[in-house]
């Protein structure tokens, strides 16, 4: 019970260390996302962008309302996943790691988060699974090897690197660049990158 509290007080004063750590000048602030007010469970951990070990920032989940799983830097929404449609996540905890796991979700691309200590991963995990089955989510969990989930995670930049390809086939056939000679507007096209 005493380790209970411990670790709540640890946690409140982690969450206030997120909400005042919000970059506002590069972010938009949107209305109504106070992350500890309202209905559902705030859980902190450190977030890896894109799966790169160098590029992290300290995040806040939010479970719930509903079946609505928010993730905030600070006071700003950085992604929001709609869970009404979804009938099984899988979270992957390395079993040579205990610090790191991944929330996997059908058509998403991947949460990739690493938490303070191994009882910080428990806790986060046990959670996570309780918010599953409350809304009546299955979930299962994986026990990969830490090198092997890094190196099968699918991220943000997976994604747009998929649509790049996607977009570029889709031009190339629309155009029928395949038999005649590109033009320079053309070429530019096909070998640029979409961006944001």
């Amino acid at each position: 019970v005493m380790i209970l509290f411990i670790m709540a007080a640890y946690n409140q004063h982690r969450r206030q260390q997120i909400l005042s750590a919000g970059r506002t000048q590069r972010a938009k602030k949107i209305e109504g996302t106070d992350v500890t007010g309202g209905d559902g469970e705030v859980l902190v951990a450190w977030e890896l962008k894109a799966g790169l070990k160098s590029d992290t920032r300290l995040v806040s989940i939010k479970l719930g309302p509903g079946k609505r799983l928010v993730l905030y830097y600070g006071d700003t929404v950085l992604r929001e996943v709609d869970l009404r449609f979804q009938t099984q996540v899988i979270i992957w905890r390395p079993f040579d790691n205990h610090t790191h796991f991944v929330i996997k979700i059908p058509h998403e691309y991947d949460i990739i988060l690493r938490c303070s200590s191994p009882l910080d991963r428990t806790v986060f995990i046990d959670k996570i699974q309780g918010f599953l089955n409350d809304i009546g989510i299955g979930y299962t969990v994986e026990e990969p090897q830490k090198r092997v989930m890094m190196a099968d995670v699918y991220t943000k930049r997976d994604r747009q690197r998929l649509l790049e390809t996607f977009f570029k086939s889709v031009f190339r056939e629309g155009a029928q660049l395949g038999a005649g000679d590109i033009g320079e507007t053309r070429r530019d096209i096909l070998e640029c990158e979409l961006t944001r």
